[in-house]
């Protein structure tokens, strides 16, 4: 059994089993997340150098992968079909809502 938290501007999931082991998944990430329907990832911002971004993390390869490049992008919402993603954009200083596949392709 897997258990997730988010501590400390880090996310890690612990591992219940024979042994109780922590693993961080990402640091510096903003309280803002979504998960894929099935469990199987989650989405959430991150804003290493001041500028926010989306990014996913995958627990079957346990990798994570940026999905946004300078679209100033947060606050992601996974469609229930897991097929598309809902974020929030800042364009010339206002708030806009973006569109794109859960790959990160086909930004609208």
């Amino acid at each position: 059994m897997s258990m997730y938290k988010y501590s400390s501007n880090a996310w890690g999931y612990y591992h219940v089993g024979k042994s109780l082991s922590v693993r961080t998944i990402a640091k510096s990430v903003d309280n803002r997340f979504s998960w894929a329907p099935d469990g199987s990832k989650i989405y959430y911002t991150r804003a290493p150098r001041g500028r926010f971004d989306i990014y996913v993390y995958d627990f079957s390869t346990e990798e994570e992968r940026k999905l946004t490049l300078g679209l100033r992008a947060k606050d992601p919402a996974v469609s229930p079909d897991g097929k598309r993603i809902a974020f929030v954009r800042n364009e010339d200083g206002t708030n806009n809502i973006g569109v794109m596949n859960a790959d990160g392709t086909k930004v609208r």
